[in-house]
């Protein structure tokens, strides 16, 4: 009777998630019809919204069926609807981003627009780096997350700036499709790192990807072990996607002047450029570590 009792309270859990994860941004935006227009006469508005058109005066149509003068994206369903005394209301939920253009077909001069954009989703990223990880925190800095297209020449879609903390950084992506995107994240003096595989990201949800789990993590598992967990190699201080001996020595020569303060050759975070960064460079250096990334 428990396990039963558990499995419908786990069903309906899931259900009412799924529930609020698919309205979280839906909105109801009225146009109200009058006569000769249509008030307001152009939205913004998110896929899973809902226009409704809201009776005023006069006799009219909310019309969006291949007339003339109308227009949809592809895949949208059509819609013609009277909008009078009797009929007072009529309500269409938006399933396919793109811009429409509707009328009226009593009066053509009628018109109305709205564009649809899909939904943000969430992104959760969890990522250190090498030199910046003691093996209890991360101190903060600044790194550029990109999202990639799953496919040749993996163009970039999208890319957000974030200061990453040890406990992870939430990313909200607006405007982008939810699809399947490589990650790659790039810091001013370490490796840039792509994730995997390509990671499924879908609108109103929040999906969680930690690098720092998993060596297989990374694309080409270029991440180095640190103190328990997996980071992202430290070094590549003029960012030319390979940590060598030009990165080597412009540290060495600003820790010759003891360099302090907010400068890419201090690789581990700690204000002070001096022998500690040349050494993680180094190492790096010995071991020829460069970006893998997945061809073109």
């Amino acid at each position: 009777m428990k396990r039963r009792i558990l499995s419908c309270t786990c069903v309906i859990l899931i259900y009412v998630l799924t529930i609020f994860s698919s309205e979280v941004y839906s909105t109801t935006h009225t146009v109200s019809v009058m006569n000769f227009a249509f008030t307001p006469s152009n939205l913004s508005v998110t896929v899973g919204d809902t226009i409704k058109w809201q009776y005023v005066s006069g006799f009219h149509t909310t019309t969006n069926d291949g007339s003339a003068g109308t227009s949809r994206p592809s895949g949208a369903p059509s819609w013609n609807n009277q909008i009078n005394s009797s009929n007072t209301q009529y309500r269409y939920v938006i399933t396919v981003p793109g811009s429409y253009t509707y009328i009226c077909l009593f009066h053509p001069s009628m018109v109305g627009n709205f564009t649809a954009v899909s939904p943000p989703f969430n992104l959760n990223l969890v990522a250190l780096m090498e030199g910046f990880w003691d093996g209890a925190t991360l101190i903060g800095d600044t790194v550029k997350v990109s999202l990639h297209n799953s496919v040749s020449p993996y163009n970039i879609i999208a890319s957000e700036m974030v200061k990453l903390s040890s406990a992870g950084t939430a990313l909200v992506f607006t405007n982008v499709p939810g699809g399947n995107y490589y990650i790659s994240v790039r810091h001013r003096n370490s490796i840039q790192t792509w994730s995997k595989d390509p990671v499924t990201l879908t609108s109103n949800m929040t999906t969680t990807y930690n690098f720092t789990t998993s060596l297989n993590k990374a694309y080409g598992n270029n991440m180095i072990l640190k103190e328990g967990k997996y980071t992202f190699y430290s070094g590549d201080v003029n960012q030319d996607e390979s940590i060598n001996l030009t990165d080597v020595l412009q540290i060495y020569n600003d820790a010759t002047v003891f360099a302090a303060g907010y400068f890419v050759t201090d690789v581990n975070g700690d204000n002070i450029s001096d022998l500690t960064d040349v050494l993680i460079a180094q190492n790096n250096a010995n071991n020829f570590v460069s970006v893998l990334k997945p061809a073109i």
